[in-house]
């Protein structure tokens, strides 16, 4: 005897968390198709599903803060110029993914910490999807003859730049620099590593990010030779795509770094 489908079940009917769990496997565009196709799906489900893929997708823009804009004021003297040595078990270290957080862990973090929540879960996500990501393969121009390959990571407003091919000074696989993003995810502010042939006193330095657009980035860093004055050293970085990148003749901007008196 053949079981006998019950064509009066609709999907619709599930109970709300239930679909919400169903969705919240589904990517994005698959889930605006569903909304097209019926509309009170949306209204069932509103506010707690773009919760849950909030949570999915941009748990670390609940979580993390962005930087203060009084924090993208260039060094005003050479005290804000901070140089930290890194420690040798820090600089033997293999750095495999910078977030290495667990969901779980970034979850019990949001629930122990005083965090306001979005009154609109709706309205937030769509935010967060706007600002570009910039994870991915990008090039860098340094200085050497030959451009480097990078590999960026980013998580809300925390961005960590890993070098796929490196030098006699930073070889490849070592972070390159770091940096904290402001609140419109355009500038930021974090460190860059430094060191010196064959990897020796490798240190971190203050250092400034600028975001031109979704393909170009500016890192501004600041260096001085013994017996001499501090200078301002900028260099670009573009998104590497197979069929070549959108700017060529990178080079690197040195000025003059002067402190107001």
């Amino acid at each position: 005897m053949q079981n006998k489908i019950d064509e009066s079940f609709s999907f619709i009917h599930l109970p709300p968390q239930t679909l919400v769990q169903i969705f919240s496997f589904l990517d994005l565009s698959t889930i605006y198709k569903c909304f097209f196709l019926c509309k009170s799906l949306n209204n069932k489900l509103d506010q707690n599903l773009w919760k849950t893929l909030t949570l999915r997708d941009y748990l670390h823009n609940l979580i993390d803060h962005p930087l203060p804009e009084e924090d993208l004021i260039l060094p005003q003297k050479e005290s804000d110029i901070i140089t930290t040595a890194e420690s040798p078990q820090e600089a033997q270290k293999v750095i495999d993914n910078p977030f290495s957080d667990s969901t779980k862990e970034l979850r019990e973090r949001l629930a122990s910490a005083h965090i306001e929540l979005p009154e609109n879960w709706k309205n937030y996500y769509k935010q967060c999807t706007k600002a570009f990501s910039l994870s991915g393969a990008w090039k860098g121009y340094y200085g050497s003859l030959e451009q480097e390959l990078l590999e960026i990571s980013q998580k809300g407003y925390l961005v960590y730049a890993k070098k796929t091919t490196g030098h006699t000074n930073i070889p490849a696989g070592k972070l390159t620099w770091r940096m904290r993003l402001n609140k419109s995810m355009t500038k930021g502010k974090g460190k860059v590593h430094l060191a010196d042939p064959k990897f020796k006193n490798p240190r971190w330095r203050t250092a400034f990010i600028e975001i031109v657009n979704p393909n170009l980035i500016l890192i501004t860093w600041f260096d001085k030779k013994l017996g001499e004055e501090w200078i301002k050293i900028t260099f670009a970085i573009v998104r590497f795509m197979k069929k070549g990148s959108p700017i060529t003749g990178m080079s690197v901007k040195f000025e003059p770094l002067k402190f107001k008196k």
